[in-house]
Formats: structure tokens, C-alpha cells, sequence
């Protein structure tokens, strides 16, 4: 006898148990359904399995167990369907169901929990969908923790209901109608995990609710082994990059903001983004005026997914391809969640298959998103969007491995900008344009087929992607090339000169200012140095503390050293490099200045050091022409690519398998990202600020206190919303500032800095600071700072519109006060 698992009603029939189900209790033709017989409850993923399942058990008489509040000859009248026949037309029934169901529906009394219900079902689907999305974004979690915690959930909630269920149900004030509509609320709570039972059914169900977009894995190659007579498919694990930008940019305000910030580049001077570049609009030169073209960078590199010491390192090297948007807003351009992941595979298979396999699917993809483009979809219109692959990114080794060039840089040509042999790199210190690749002498040298003397290995299959090739690819890596290359170089030899021959100052003297130095605190502070590194001329420090340790170093040591010195021009000389290197706007003058530094900077070291200058000396030499071409070196630091890693490292470490774990941690990645989409979360400030703060109801509160004999803050301060406070210290971005701070307001001729005084915020998480103005008197090129001077003036300034966004170390030499601008 059909019984209904919901309410424990029975029927005669099929037919009228599934008319009741699709009635009273809203059944689609995709919900879970469990069966309701006795020693039964066999789970179901559709009404037609279900329906065919309910045929195997015996019918017998009709029997009511319960009261019912629905009366089945009424249903059977108004809906005139006969139900009789078992084999009566599926689509039949369900066509004569949805034609008189609002009929039914005003038959029945109306209350308000059956009034209300919808509205809570539905609350309830939205919010079962963000707690599994968050507890899939957990790093530590793999997918079998959240399978455990699923099950805990479920049993957590499932008895207390069932006893709060009974207790409210038979409530003596409570009609019998409104007894029922009770039972539906606790029915759809009992059931809320109904379709989340197994890792399966829950990818699924995150799919289907459209924020999973789920890894497609593609056979690369296959292997026969000796044990094993079946051949061994060896895969790797793409994600489309349609389903994901078409995700993104129908996120919150995400495509809106990216379009305001592309339109207001228009209205600055100077080369701040690539898209503002000739090298960009060449690119899209095919495209009508109208049309919206994004450009794209891809990133490719390895990681470790085990112990990288253990016994079994580099059996599970993963070889990733990110990518970005390049144009974003520059406040979310180097956010971690703006990195998006498109491939995963094997390092090993990628030697053994060739990247003609590997990278096939990719490469269509991208030639596809050029030519259709995508539409997406927000709540104010439909926009078109295509997008231009404009550069791929990595270190060398990486770039040279993903674009065909010779892999070893003490090879006879090693470099993928040039032709230019290694003897000749310790005499050439400034690009010859004779020796650049072009697409013509690269063919030539493709033919030749002699990596030796050419420098190519092969044709790489990304020279198909369309309007890209490897001779184009301007990429230039700051923080291998520099601060962890050429910089730690010039930085060991010079500590060597100063410590153990000039004898300027000891080594504990710089450990000591290397400790106690005012070091910014959104800088990564250097270690300390042994001597015994010092004299074998090798500094241990990552890219951030070596930057770090450069940008700082005359502040610390500068007093110490004789003006004039020999080897302290070299270090001024690499300031001037990294000055015009870390600029983020490019004006048509510097390209000119850092090729004559660059050439300065190698021709001196090697003339005073009398040393082979590295590879990444020789890398140098071409920054003048990537800045000239792409705009702003920062656009290609691979830096926050690198700490995209960590996220899928750090997965890794709690999954206890190997088998296909490229497959384990792109699933991971997504169901991570799932979060995002399935709470339609755009870009985001994250600010945090001191709990101790003061609140204003009014913003006049503040200003006639505090800034009553500044009219021109005051009245700044007038168009700042109500509803404000202020703090001592807040962070935005990861980028933290707290009263007391340096900024940099504005930089014409010279800098102009300020010294934070307060710091507001309004209720719409706008920034404002207010500031002490500090006059500069001039550039002191000896400690490569600025000498400045506090003044009684007050300047307010936004923290959009900073044109630095970080703050800067002040220090006081000779009762003067010094300012360094990186």
C-alpha cells in the first residue's frame, strides 16, 4: 500500500500518492525521495525511479493509519485524472496536475504557517547551500572530513527535532490544519541533508545550484606496465576558463567596477596598466570600437605536493596554470581569490607526453574565448565580453620550460629574449636589438632543429594561440630576476667590502640594526646574517626580505660609509635601478633612463668585482624594452601567483592519498571557489581596524573639536557621511596604517608626505586620513631618501586616492629627518 514518507499518509494507488506528493508537499521530477513501507527507505534521486520502485511492493486494501487532513476523493474529482491505471502516462498526469493546481491550492484553508512555508523552504535551501560551500572552503578539511561532518550534522539535529516535532503536533490549541502545516516545516527540516548523503550527491546538488564548476579530466597519454596487461591512462585536470570568468563577472558590481576603473586610465598620464599600451591595442586591433576585449595573463610553474626532502620528492611535482585579469581594479588585482586555477597535472607528463597534448584544450579554449567571447549577465543588462591571452607568466626556468626554449642557463644560449651566446652576455650590457627573436629568425631557428646553437627545442603549441607568440611574450619577473638574483649578487659582495675588507662596520653592528630597525610593518623584516654567510658572499633571505633588506639598507648603514665610496655607488646605482623598476606608472622618459642604469650597474660591478656577472644580469637588460612595451614591471611579479600555492599545498598536506591527487586538489580548489559564487561575493575590502574607537553621530562633532582653525579640512570633512569613527589603527587589503604613520599624499615635482593624525571611517567603509604635513627640502642621494621637516599645515586625503598605497619609514640622522620612497 503506496504510503507517503512525508505526513504518513496512504493511498490506495500510485498515482494518488504521487498527486498527493506533488500537491501538499511541492515533489519535482529531480527532488530525493525516500520510500515510505515498512523496513524500506530505499532513497531515490528522481520521482520516475521512485514511481518504478513503488510497483515492486505488493498492494493490499486500503488502510488509513493516520487522520488525514487531505481528502483523496477531492483531489481525485477536481483533478479528473484516473488513477486507477497503472500504467496511465507519466506526463499525462503531470500536465492535468499543473493545469488545476492553484484550483486545489484556494480549496484549502489558508493559514499562516502554510503561508509562510515557501519562504522558509526556501531560506533553507540557501542556507544548507552556503554551510556546505563553507565547510568545502575549509583548507584542512578534505572531502571525507566533510562527508564525517555531514553525518554529525544530521544525527545532531535529527532526534531533538523528531522530539520537538511530537511535542508541537499534539498540542491541544492547534487546529488540525495547522497540526499538518507544522508537520511540513520539521518534514523539510528532517529532510535538509536528504540529497547531501555521499561526496557524490553533494558535487552534484553544488552543480546543479550552478556555484561547482567542476574539473573535466583529460587522458594525456597512456602507460602499459609489466604487472598490469590493461594500458594506464595518465591524465591531467582542466577547468573551463568560460564557466569561470562568466561566474566572475556576473559577481556583485564586479563587472561594473572593472569597466569604471578601464574608463578612468583614460583620464591619467602616464602607463599604469597594459591595456593603455600600442603592445595592447595591436592586439585587439581586429575588433570593433564598441566591443569589450579583457585582457588575459596565464601563469605557469611547479609546486611540491609531499615533503620536498622526503624519500619520495618530486614523484608528485604538480605543474599549475593560473590566471588573471590584468585589469582589474588595482586594489583587487593581487588578491589570492582574483588568481583563478585552469590546470593541474603532473610535471613528469608533461616531459613524457609533450605540451602538445597537454596544453591542446587550453589553447582552444582561449582561441575561443577571443573569437565568441562570452555573454554575462548581471542584474542591470547582458554584456558581451571577449578576451585577448596577452602574456604568460613565470620564472625563467618555467617560462623557458612552457614556451620551448633550452632549460639550463649555463647553456650556450639560454636567453628567450635574444640570440645573444653566454660569452657574449659578460660583454654586452645593454640590449642589442640586432639579437632580438622575431617570429621570423624563430621559424628559421625551429627548422635548424639544434638547441645548442639556437636556443629553441621546439615549437611550442601555445605560438597557436591566436595573436600570441613566444617572441611577444614581454614578461619580465621581478623578484627572481632582482631580489632573489641580481640583488642578493651585488648585496653579498658588497657586505663582504664593508665588513671584512673596509671594515666600515661588523657584523653584529648589523645584526643589531637588522633587529632594531623601525622596519615597516607591512614589509617582511630580513633575518639576521652570519658571518660565516658574509664570507663565503651568500645571503639566505626570501624575495620579500631581500627586498626588504635593499629598500632599507641605507637607512640603517648609510652613516657608517664614506660619501663618495666605490662600492656604496653600486649599491645607489641599484636603488636607481629598483626606483624606475617598482614604478607603477611609466612615463615615455624612463625606458631611456633604466637602460643607461642597467648598463652603468653591470659595467661597474664587473669592473670592480672582476666577477662573471650571472644570467639574470643579462635579463636586465631587456627591462627597458618590456617597460617600454607592457608598461609597469609589477604587472608580471610573480610574487602573489606563487602564494597561490599555498592554498592547494596546504590541501595537499590533509589529503592522504596519491592516487590522482592532481584530480583530489583541482576538486578542492573549486569547491573553495564554490563559496564565492554561491554568495554572489564581488570584490571585497577586508578592513579591520583597533577595538578601541570612538564614534561620531555627526561628522561636526569631529571637526569643530579638532580641525577648527583648519578651514580647508574642515570643509572637506563636510561632504564625509554621518555616522563615523575614529580609530588608531586599521587594515585594509593586508596593507595596515595606525596613527603616527608616513604616507605619500601626492608626488609632482617632489614628494609630498603626510604624518597620519587620525583615521576615519563612515559607515559606507570609506577611509579617510587626516594628516600632518611634512615639507620636503630635498633628495640626499647618500642615504637615498628625502629630507623632510613636520609643519603645523593639516592635509586630509582618501585611502582610494593615495598614490602610494602603503606607508614608508622615516628616521633621524644628524637631527635630520629622512624619508625613503620605496
Amino acid at each position: 500500500m503506496p504510503k507517503c514518507k512525508v505526513c504518513s499518509t496512504i493511498f490506495q494507488n500510485i498515482n494518488s500518492l504521487i498527486t498527493h506528493m506533488r500537491i501538499l508537499h511541492r515533489a519535482q521530477d529531480n527532488d530525493s525521495f525516500i520510500c515510505g513501507e515498512p523496513l524500506c527507505n530505499r532513497n531515490f534521486s528522481s520521482l520516475r525511479t521512485y514511481r518504478q520502485h513503488l510497483k515492486v511492493h505488493v498492494e493490499c486494501v486500503p488502510i488509513n493509519e493516520r487522520n488525514t487532513t487531505v481528502d483523496n476523493s477531492i483531489l481525485a474529482t477536481n483533478l479528473e485524472v484516473q488513477c486507477n491505471d497503472s500504467n496511465t502516462n507519466a506526463s499525462i498526469i503531470s500536465q492535468q496536475i499543473n493545469q488545476q493546481i492553484n484550483d486545489i491550492e484556494n480549496n484549502l484553508e489558508s493559514t499562516t504557517f502554510q503561508n509562510s512555508f515557501f519562504d522558509f523552504a526556501d531560506i533553507l535551501k540557501k542556507n544548507k547551500l552556503l554551510f556546505l560551500c563553507q565547510i568545502y572552503n575549509v583548507n584542512t578539511f578534505n572531502r571525507k572530513d566533510v562527508d564525517n561532518i555531514m553525518n554529525m550534522v544530521s544525527n545532531l539535529l535529527l532526534k531533538p527535532l523528531d522530539m520537538l516535532k511530537k511535542f508541537c503536533v499534539n498540542l491541544d490549541s492547534l487546529s488540525e490544519r495547522d497540526k499538518f502545516e507544522f508537520k511540513k516545516y520539521f518534514n523539510e527540516f528532517e529532510n535538509m541533508f536528504s540529497n547531501f548523503e555521499s561526496d557524490y550527491l553533494r558535487l552534484k546538488y553544488l552543480e546543479q545550484a550552478g556555484s561547482f564548476v567542476p574539473p573535466t579530466q583529460l587522458i594525456i597519454g597512456q602507460h602499459l606496465e609489466k604487472s598490469d596487461p590493461i594500458a594506464k591512462n595518465y591524465t591531467a585536470q582542466f577547468i573551463s576558463l568560460k564557466a569561470i570568468l562568466q561566474k566572475f563577472f556576473a559577481l556583485d558590481n564586479v563587472l561594473d567596477d572593472t569597466l569604471t576603473y578601464i574608463s578612468s586610465l583614460e583620464k591619467k598620464s602616464g602607463v599604469s596598466n597594459i591595456i593603455q599600451t600600442k603592445f595592447w591595442k595591436d592586439k585587439i586591433s581586429c575588433y570593433d570600437a564598441h566591443d569589450i576585449v579583457l585582457p588575459l595573463f596565464l601563469y605557469y610553474d611547479d609546486f611540491e605536493a609531499g615533503n620536498p626532502l622526503g624519500s619520495h620528492a618530486g614523484v608528485h611535482k604538480i605543474g599549475t596554470i593560473y590566471f588573471s585579469i590584468p585589469c582589474l581594479p588595482i586594489y583587487y588585482r593581487s588578491q589570492l581569490e582574483n588568481i583563478f586555477l585552469t590546470q593541474l597535472f603532473h610535471s613528469s607528463d608533461l616531459k613524457s607526453f609533450g605540451e602538445a597534448v597537454m596544453f591542446s584544450k587550453l589553447v582552444d579554449e582561449l582561441n575561443e574565448l577571443k573569437r565568441q567571447g562570452i555573454k554575462v549577465s548581471t542584474p542591470q543588462r547582458e554584456v558581451h565580453l571577449y578576451f585577448c591571452m596577452t602574456l604568460i607568466l613565470g620564472d625563467n626556468l618555467g617560462l623557458n620550460t612552457i614556451l620551448g626554449f633550452q632549460q639550463s642557463f649555463v647553456a650556450n644560449s639560454f636567453c628567450r629574449f635574444c640570440k645573444c651566446l653566454r660569452t657574449e652576455t659578460q660583454s654586452l650590457f645593454e640590449e642589442n636589438s640586432s639579437f632580438l627573436r622575431n617570429v621570423q629568425n624563430y621559424t628559421a631557428d625551429v627548422a635548424e632543429n639544434n638547441a645548442y646553437l639556437t636556443g629553441v627545442k621546439y615549437s611550442t603549441i601555445l605560438n597557436n594561440v591566436d595573436s600570441f607568440h613566444v617572441t611577444l611574450n614581454f614578461s619580465a619577473d621581478l623578484a627572481h630576476d632582482i631580489f632573489e638574483g641580481v640583488g642578493v649578487f651585488i648585496m653579498s659582495h658588497l657586505l663582504y667590502e664593508f665588513v671584512l675588507v673596509d671594515k666600515f662596520f661588523d657584523n653584529d653592528t648589523l645584526n643589531h640594526k637588522i633587529e632594531y630597525f623601525n622596519f615597516n610593518r607591512n614589509d617582511n623584516k630580513p633575518p639576521v646574517i652570519s658571518l660565516e654567510s658574509i664570507k663565503k658572499k651568500i645571503l639566505k633571505m626570501s624575495a620579500s626580505e631581500m627586498k626588504c633588506f635593499i629598500l632599507n639598507f641605507s637607512l640603517m648603514m648609510a652613516h657608517l660609509i664614506p660619501e663618495g665610496n666605490k662600492h656604496w655607488n653600486i649599491y645607489l646605482l641599484l636603488r636607481d635601478v629598483l626606483h624606475i623598476a617598482l614604478s607603477l606608472r611609466v612615463t615615455p622618459d624612463q625606458p631611456i633612463k633604466l637602460k643607461s642604469l642597467i648598463y652603468e650597474l653591470c659595467f661597474q660591478f664587473k669592473d670592480l668585482f672582476s666577477v662573471l656577472l650571472k644570467p639574470k644580469f643579462h635579463f636586465l637588460t631587456h627591462y627597458p624594452t618590456i617597460m617600454e612595451k607592457i608598461g609597469p614591471l609589477s604587472q608580471t611579479n610573480t610574487l602573489r601567483y606563487e602564494s597561490k600555492h599555498r592554498q592547494l599545498k596546504l590541501a595537499a598536506n590533509v589529503i592522504s592519498s596519491r592516487v590522482n591527487i592532481t584530480r583530489s586538489l583541482a576538486i578542492k580548489h573549486q569547491l573553495q571557489l564554490s563559496l564565492r559564487f554561491s554568495s554572489n561575493t564581488g570584490f571585497t575590502n577586508s578592513i579591520n581596524y583597533s577595538k578601541s574607537f570612538k564614534k561620531y553621530s555627526s561628522i561636526t562633532d569631529l571637526y569643530n573639536k579638532k580641525f577648527a582653525n583648519h578651514s580647508n579640512v574642515s570643509e572637506n570633512l563636510k561632504m564625509f557621511e554621518d555616522n563615523i569613527i575614529r580609530v588608531g589603527r586599521i587594515s585594509t587589503n593586508s596593507i595596515a596604517f595606525q596613527e603616527g604613520d608616513i604616507i605619500l599624499i601626492d608626488f609632482q615635482d617632489q614628494p609630498t608626505f603626510g604624518k597620519i593624525r587620525d583615521i576615519i571611517i563612515n559607515q559606507s567603509e570609506k577611509i579617510c586620513f587626516i594628516c600632518e604635513l611634512l615639507h620636503t627640502i630635498g633628495f640626499n642621494r647618500h642615504f637615498y631618501a628625502f629630507e623632510v621637516e613636520l609643519t603645523d599645515s593639516v592635509a586630509l586625503t582618501y585611502g582610494n586616492e593615495l598614490e602610494c598605497y602603503n606607508t614608508h619609514t622615516i628616521i633621524v640622522k644628524e637631527n635630520k629627518q629622512f624619508i625613503s620612497l620605496y
